[in-house]
């Protein structure tokens, strides 16, 4: 049986087992397994025939992927640079090096979010062999696979089994529709809540000194 099939074999079997097969396959696709469009398909077929705990499904699938980020982070930490040194030419890793620094949580939130083929895993593993903080990582990471999850959830309750179809034909075009929600719906939620502040009355102003 070749990897191929291994991979599909182990993708039906995960699949059947319902919830603790999310977390699973989430786990997997985030470390050493490539199932890059099953956690979506999972999460949206869930949804369908659950509309009221899309929210669960996602905060699963989201907390399963970013316990596998941790894993592949925690391997590049420990020496992840001296090997990607080995791979790649030094100017190459120096520009990686400073998108982290420069971008900080968007490095890691922006290959989260997008569709193959960017090489979100790479990213991770980068993220920790240079030294990226945990903290920021871990929230990074699982804010932006939940809106992943969570608006392929809503696209899904949505559209019903039609969009579970189109995903596995056109899984990029239908991720990127995702993504272009999660970023309207974080601009959406950025711009309220500067509005709000901005609306905030002012404290009591000093008295005048006698």
């Amino acid at each position: 049986m070749d990897s191929i099939a291994v991979i599909t074999w182990l993708k039906d079997l995960l699949m059947a087992w319902g919830l603790p097969g999310l977390f699973l396959v989430s786990i997997g696709d985030s470390t050493f397994l490539s199932l890059p469009e099953v956690n979506d398909i999972m999460v949206m077929m869930l949804s369908i025939e659950t509309p009221g705990a899309a929210w669960k499904f996602a905060l699963l699938a989201a907390s399963g992927s970013t316990l596998g980020c941790v894993v592949l982070y925690t391997i590049g930490r420990k020496g992840g640079e001296a090997l990607l040194r080995r791979r790649f030419k030094s100017a190459g890793l120096e520009r990686a090096r400073r998108w982290y620094q420069q971008y900080g949580a968007l490095a890691v939130m922006i290959p989260a979010l997008a569709p193959p083929p960017m090489p979100f895993k790479l990213c991770v593993f980068s993220a920790g062999a240079f030294g990226f903080p945990l903290r920021r990582f871990v929230i990074a990471i699982a804010v932006a696979r939940f809106a992943r999850y969570f608006m392929g959830g809503l696209l899904a309750i949505r559209y019903g089994p039609a969009i579970v179809n189109v995903i596995r034909e056109d899984f990029r075009q239908v991720v990127l529709a995702i993504v272009t929600l999660a970023i309207a719906a974080a601009i959406g939620f950025a711009a309220l809540r500067f509005r709000f502040s901005s609306a905030r009355p002012l404290g009591k102003p000093p008295e005048p000194e006698t």
